[in-house]
């Protein structure tokens, strides 16, 4: 027996948006929020490359979002030259994206259902890091590589929303 209908019951009793099964229509945009200078960050930049080399497609595009008042462009091409990307990067100065999505930690990853105009995961790219400063050996759950799988098979990604771990973002 799956858990996964039980987890979708329970989710919607919580009040979390409806998430529809995934078409192959459906285009979507992966959207990491970054902070160069927090170690956190840049621990996780090997990972991001290959969920990017894994998962990006037509469908599927990914971009690094900077949105800390530090993020300059001279700082985050400085750390883009030390902690290369494959990822298209964008500067939001403004914090108009961050804002839209309500995101308050860096890294945090948000997946966009573009036809929908609907978030279908907020969260933490796995649980490698317990807290600030503790982390695993290897993490032991890959939400973010799990949410791209399901979408890969055209499933409700499960779960909708995970709290992220790193550095904060200060407000302009």
């Amino acid at each position: 027996m799956s858990l996964v209908p039980l987890l979708i019951v329970l989710i919607h009793a919580f009040g979390f948006p409806k998430q529809e099964p995934v078409k192959a229509s459906d285009q979507f945009t992966v959207y990491f929020f970054l902070l160069e200078d927090c170690k956190i960050t840049q621990a996780y930049i090997p990972e991001i490359n290959d969920l990017h080399k894994t998962f990006s497609s037509s469908r599927i595009e990914f971009k690094a979002v900077f949105s800390n008042p530090s993020s300059v462009p001279d700082s985050v091409y400085a750390f883009l030259d030390r902690y290369p990307l494959a990822l298209d990067i964008v500067f939001d100065e403004d914090q108009m994206i961050a804002h839209r999505f309500n995101v308050r930690i860096m890294p945090e990853v948000i997946v966009y259902r573009h036809n929908k105009k609907q978030v279908i995961y907020q969260g933490r790219i796995d649980n490698w890091f317990v807290s600030l400063g503790k982390r695993r050996a290897k993490p032991t759950q890959r939400d973010l590589q799990n949410c791209l799988a399901q979408i890969h098979k055209g499933q409700v990604p499960v779960p909708y929303k995970t709290d992220a771990i790193g550095c904060f973002l200060e407000n302009q």
